[in-house]
């Protein structure tokens, strides 16, 4: 066995789904954060966790606001994606660089990302620090996903959800499967 110490250790849980959390400040201006380190925590009521660097923009903007959105995405994503992790919104346009567009949400104020596989407002709940990073748990207020892409399961090509292989490695749940 290797051992495994610092920053792989979350490595060694990968692959995940790759998300992008979208959130704003108080006067309506929009960060995209990509988030690896996400989870489902409970049914009734549906919260879910984000864990945050202390250090980056949108952490702010979230225990500020109190809510955010993530967003699902695919493929077709890997550029945002890659944009949205490697830049901090507190100096750089993500919304623009990364070339998204964005549509209102339902319940938040912050909005969603047109085009993403599938969409979870969330209005947090509890703020856990741990270590280096604050764990937000948000409730889910309001979640939809593209009907092709979803139907009790991630559908193949449709729901070609991007997964984090290890910090800037990305592949596609369905490569090389589908269309």
């Amino acid at each position: 066995m290797k051992v495994i110490q610092g920053r792989e250790i979350s490595a060694l849980l990968n692959p995940r789904p790759v998300v992008l959390v979208s959130c704003c400040d108080a006067g309506g201006k929009v960060n995209v954060l990509t988030v690896a380190w996400q989870t489902p925590l409970s049914h009734t009521p549906p919260l879910l966790g984000i864990s945050l660097d202390l250090r980056h923009y949108s952490h702010q903007l979230i225990a500020e606001s109190g809510e955010f959105a993530v967003n699902v995405v695919g493929e077709g994503f890997r550029e945002a994606v890659e944009v949205c992790g490697n830049c901090s919104g507190r100096d750089t346009d993500k919304v623009l660089k990364a070339g998204l567009r964005l549509v209102p949400a339902h319940r938040i104020r912050p909005p969603l990302i047109a085009g993403a596989l599938a969409h979870l407002e969330c209005v947090v709940r509890d703020q856990v620090r741990a270590g280096d990073h604050d764990f937000f748990i948000g409730e889910i207020v309001y979640a939809a996903a593209q009907g092709e892409s979803f139907s009790d399961q991630w559908q193949a090509p449709a729901g070609d959800v991007l997964l984090c292989l290890q910090r800037d490695r990305f592949t596609a749940l369905f490569q090389g499967r589908g269309s």
